[in-house]
């Protein structure tokens, strides 16, 4: 007979603080804080132990499953075992328990938790048999996943755990003057252990209900305050760069494939997200034990030979010795069809982000190469940030926190039990902006050119044999704020177009983000220096006649009178064969002056004779350009680490 009722008295309400981890908000809308149990839920969620399974309910009253409770158990000893690491793929091939299946999501924490002594399964009785309480009956020692806990395995499952007790000492000469009338001789030593640490009290007649089943409340108390005796950090992940295996073909192309065939030429090479570093290799055939170690910028693929194997890469830095990142994959090599050998039908994997470093709240595309039996495959994803997913096939992400996660895809054939493993690195960035111009860097087009656009970079027309002014800005309160100039037809379409014949009909218009403005417009020819001066919603071509002309729009606030921004383009009017289309928008990340460029920058420095604003001044440097580069004048602090304002921007043709 179940007695859930006396819980609520043996269970001692101070609970503490684990402090290590920041906390989190709390997912779950069925714990609130006036529950006994909430602050332990919030040290388990803040510590990885528990994850929201996207319905968001913790189901406090629930009864404990035993697989399901130890593994939770054994990852509050800080090993995150549902998804295994590559030596616990290949030590626990072999089931430790008739019943036990790779089926069973928890598989490798109950595999680790029998080879630590955490759990044991069940006894076989004098007919013979084990009976699980589904009534399923063994003739061998079974797990029996699907049974619920009850307090006294619960208790002896934790303090196992945290190694404050075991068999060992519970066979030794220990006190036993305390009196527990309703616990039997094997679980006295646990029991007592648990009263002695504060966990448990007994009753008025001593009794504390060994054989109630738990729930899930119950069991976020017990394990919150067993976690503070690990003496860990379970949210730390370890890896600090973000890095990937890749695999290159005889040609040197990089390739997604994970099956090849004997005789196949390729190469497994790093990719890391920056920096110079040392790599080591270590290829390992589980089924044979064969371990191939290798170290370099790449792993021949000819090393490995036929059958089923695992990849593992530890980037390694060249000054600290420190492994900075293990990024794995898992290949076949052979013509091998038998579904129940190693080979072409047990899965493999090769995972792949694009990109692999990426800012908060921006989705993560990842790829997942998997050969196999497709139909006989079940797919297990874990992000590193305590977000899990069973769908199959290709899978993108969402990070809401900074920082750097351990992605990893684990595939199980249902059929061979054979498993499979792929893990990646993935840096995820928070809102870096480093041109400043409102434009994280990874929408960024162009992340070291300050300019206000939807891409971060500038609209740009190239003409041949001279400058060419490229839209300026200047920076205004909102980040997210900008403007252009656009070009209008006859028809009031919106052209992208420089050159101009004699007599075309067309006219400048501003585009801003938003807001109300007054306008100004200024039309220079700096051949003639004839200038047009115009305001309001646009300015007419017809008003400029033949010539080259740079327009200038500035953009007034019509409280406060000031400009809040001056952009500008240039144009060519009559036959003259100066001028070309400007580039669009969506060809920016094709044009090699961007792309190619901004990866690299420099400052001409010059010292103005002008100290106290406001006042005129003027600096004549001389430097070598190049096609290609783009210049603007800015005004830096004494320690040029401080930008106080940037001009316009100019392309050199």
């Amino acid at each position: 007979m179940l007695k859930l009722a006396h819980s609520s008295i043996i269970l001692v309400s101070l609970l503490f603080s684990l402090g290590s981890v920041s906390a989190a908000n709390m997912p779950f809308t069925d714990v609130i804080p006036s529950d006994s149990y909430y602050s332990a839920v919030q040290d388990l969620y803040d510590n990885r132990i528990i994850t929201d399974s996207g319905d968001h309910l913790f189901r406090p009253k629930e009864l404990m499953a035993r697989d399901f409770f130890v593994a939770l158990s054994v990852q509050i000893g800080c090993r995150k075992c549902d998804t295994p690491s590559i030596d616990d793929i290949i030590r626990y091939q072999i089931s430790p328990f008739v019943d036990l299946t790779k089926m069973n999501p928890h598989y490798y924490c109950i595999a680790y938790a029998k080879d630590a002594s955490i759990t044991q399964g069940y006894i076989i009785d004098s007919s013979g048999k084990a009976t699980c309480e589904n009534g399923t009956r063994y003739s061998s020692s079974p797990f029996c996943a699907s049974n619920t806990i009850t307090r006294i395995e619960s208790t002896a499952i934790l303090l196992r755990r945290a190694k404050l007790w075991d068999d060992t000492l519970n066979s030794t000469n220990f006190d036993r003057s305390l009196s527990i009338p309703d616990v039997t001789s094997y679980w006295y030593g646990y029991a007592k252990k648990w009263i002695d640490i504060g966990i448990l009290k007994q009753q008025s007649d001593r009794k504390i209900w060994q054989d109630d089943k738990i729930t899930r409340g119950e069991f976020a108390t017990m394990a919150a305050r067993i976690l503070r005796y690990t003496m860990c950090q379970p949210a730390d992940i370890g890896n600090t760069i973000a890095a990937e295996i890749g695999i290159r073909d005889v040609s040197g192309n990089l390739i997604e494939k994970s099956s090849f065939a004997t005789g196949d030429i390729f190469s497994f090479v790093p990719i890391t997200s920056s920096g110079s570093w040392d790599y080591s290799w270590t290829a390992t055939d589980p089924t044979t034990g064969k371990v191939i170690i290798g170290s370099g910028s790449s792993l021949a693929g000819s090393q490995l030979g036929s059958g089923y194997w695992i990849v593992r890469l530890d980037v390694i830095d060249p000054v600290t010795w420190r492994i900075v990142s293990s990024p794995s994959t898992s290949i076949s090599i052979g013509n091998i069809t038998n579904s129940s050998t190693v080979g072409s039908w047990d899965p493999t994997i090769l995972l792949s982000a694009d990109p692999m470093i990426r800012n908060t709240w921006t989705p993560v595309n990842f790829t997942a190469i998997v050969s196999g039996n497709y139909a006989n495959q079940i797919y297990n994803w874990d992000y590193g940030d305590g977000m899990t997913s069973t769908s199959t096939g290709n899978m993108n992400h969402i990070y809401s926190k900074p920082g750097v996660y351990t992605v990893t895809l684990t595939v199980t054939d249902t059929i061979t039990g054979k498993t499979a493993q792929s893990t990646m690195i993935m840096s995820i960035n928070g809102d870096i902006d480093t041109d400043w111009d409102g434009t994280n860097d990874a929408n960024d087009s162009c992340p070291l050119i300050y300019a206000l656009t939807p891409t971060g970079c500038p609209f740009i027309a190239t003409y041949i044999d001279r400058w060419v002014a490229v839209s300026p800005y200047s920076r205004v309160s909102s980040s997210n704020w900008w403007a252009n100039i656009g070009i209008k037809n006859a028809s009031g379409n919106l052209v992208e177009k420089s050159n101009f014949a004699s007599g075309d009909i067309f006219s400048f218009v501003p585009i801003t983000s938003s807001g109300s403005w007054d306008y100004s417009w200024t039309a220079t020819d700096p051949t003639t220096g004839k200038v047009i001066i115009g305001s309001g919603s646009n300015l007419a071509g017809s008003r400029l006649g033949s010539g080259y002309w740079i327009v200038r729009l500035d953009v007034i606030d019509p409280v406060t009178w000031r400009i809040v921004s001056s952009p500008s383009t240039s144009i060519s009017v009559g036959n003259g064969t100066s001028g070309s289309t400007p580039l669009s928008s969506t060809s920016l990340n094709n044009n090699i002056c961007i792309d190619k460029k901004r990866r690299s920058q420099w400052l001409l420095i010059g010292t103005p004779n002008c100290m106290i604003c406001p006042c005129d001044n003027s600096i004549s440097i001389n430097s070598a350009l190049r096609s290609c580069d783009i210049v603007f004048p800015t005004i830096l602090s004494p320690t040029l680490d401080t930008v106080y304002s940037r001009g316009w921007f100019y392309l050199i043709p």
